[in-house]
């Protein structure tokens, strides 16, 4: 049966806060607190599951925090396979405010991973894209991982004809771009740092994805929060926008590389399943927690996403 596979790297144990103020300077009481299995590819392939999707979550994981994402995420019914290496998996630290309106997240860099455990998580995710139809590649990179270790694993699914959506930044976006990643996800300062390009208006957002496709992305789906989402794509530019909204917005950006695995996954253009990616990140702010969607939620919010094409790339002087 076709899967949708992601992969993480860096997994994490999510720790959530709900404060009723963030004040810089001042304790805080803690009004309730959520823990999870985290990172944003396990984030993917646990919204992904609950919408009835075929998923396998490959992560790296290690000591007693690694068996608590292993057992964390089988008790939450998401399939998981897993190296394991030598070091204890990271954890995140978010407070977030009751309504949502401020938050503040602490990440972790995690352990060290050497090349024996990286090799044996290259040859995991190469026995996964037999039956993979889509795989999602996620968040940061372990130390000690190559910096061009996304390339890796970008080239390894071209390989088997996979598809493949990145959600990285820095370095390890710039090394995996010359293997053509089908889709890639920055958000407008991931976007920025890896153009140098100010990107402050739509204007210079276009200019960095045109960079971009110049260094190998093949379509760059560039999240810009409050402003909406520009799609760069093979002929064509659109730009994605909803409703301001109230609520959580920490693993919005999950949800959207969620909705375009779906997306392809049924065989959607990218248009298609970017408006899906929008309405679902949407959604998701109704959630206290990461890689969460209230399916109530959905319907509502995918009434309120506006698509409009900017026009093509020869327009904008590609």
């Amino acid at each position: 049966m076709a899967t949708i596979v992601t992969v993480t790297p860096n997994p994490a144990i999510d720790r959530t806060y709900r404060v009723q103020h963030l004040d810089l300077g001042n304790s805080h009481r803690v009004e309730t607190m959520h823990a999870q299995a985290g990172g944003k590819g396990i984030n993917v392939a646990r919204i992904l599951t609950s919408f009835g999707f075929p998923v396998i979550a490959a992560a790296i994981v290690g000591g007693t925090n690694g068996d608590w994402i292993e057992h964390e995420l089988s008790n939450s019914g998401v399939a998981g396979q897993f190296v394991t290496s030598g070091g204890d998996s990271r954890q995140t630290i978010t407070a977030v405010t009751n309504g949502g309106d401020a938050w503040i997240e602490f990440d972790e860099s995690g352990s060290e991973v050497d090349a024996g455990t990286w090799r044996d998580f290259l040859n995991l995710v190469s026995s996964l894209m037999e039956p993979a139809d889509v795989v999602v590649l996620s968040g940061s990179l372990p130390p000690g991982v190559p910096l061009d270790g996304y390339r890796e694993l970008v080239e390894i699914a071209h390989n088997a004809q996979v598809r493949v959506v990145l959600d990285t930044s820095g370095l390890p976006l710039r090394e995996a771009l010359v293997a053509r990643p089908d889709v890639i996800k920055p958000n407008r300062f991931e976007l920025a740092a890896i153009s140098e390009m100010s990107c402050d208006s739509v204007e210079s957002v276009l200019a960095a994805c045109r960079h971009l496709r110049v260094l190998g992305a093949q379509a760059i789906v560039a999240t810009l929060g409050a402003e909406g989402i520009v799609v760069f794509g093979d002929e064509s530019v659109w730009r994605v926008r909803h409703p301001q909204r109230s609520g959580n917005p920490v693993g919005a950006g999950d949800a959207t590389t969620a909705g375009i695995a779906a997306g392809y996954f049924e065989g959607l253009e990218l248009m298609d399943a970017v408006r899906r990616g929008a309405t679902w990140a949407l959604a998701s702010m109704a959630s206290p927690f990461a890689g969460h969607i209230e399916v109530s939620e959905v319907a509502a919010c995918a009434t309120v996403i506006e698509v409009e094409r900017l026009d093509s790339h020869e327009d904008h002087g590609q």
